[in-house]
């Protein structure tokens, strides 16, 4: 539930929050004016939540891996899922909090 909440704090009344896994969540967002958008907020929500997590007596923390996919019109659920799991296995691999972008931009 501390998750959910940052993760309200963070996002617009507009986007979609949902847990799809123990401990993921997908969040759609719509209408964003530009793509660095996208980006600041994947960046302060690693930041947000390690801060939150992280204890300077142990090494144990959260680290946060965010897979995101950019697109412009409709596009199939499973193609969205696909891409942004394909990221997302590639954040995985950073050993501290970090995020990577499916190919592209909101242009393609």
């Amino acid at each position: 539930t501390s998750v959910a909440t940052v993760l309200k704090e963070q996002f617009r009344t507009t986007d979609v929050i949902g847990r799809i896994g123990l401990s993921e969540f997908a969040i759609y967002m719509r209408d964003l004016p530009n793509e660095s958008m996208a980006f600041d907020k994947a960046e302060k929500l690693c930041s947000e939540l390690e801060a939150r997590y992280s204890y300077p007596h142990t090494k144990n923390g959260l680290v946060v891996s965010i897979g995101m996919t950019l697109h412009r019109g409709k596009q199939e659920y499973d193609i969205i899922m696909a891409n942004a799991n394909a990221a997302l296995v590639m954040a995985k691999k950073v050993p501290t909090s970090s995020f990577e972008v499916f190919g592209g931009n909101m242009n393609n």
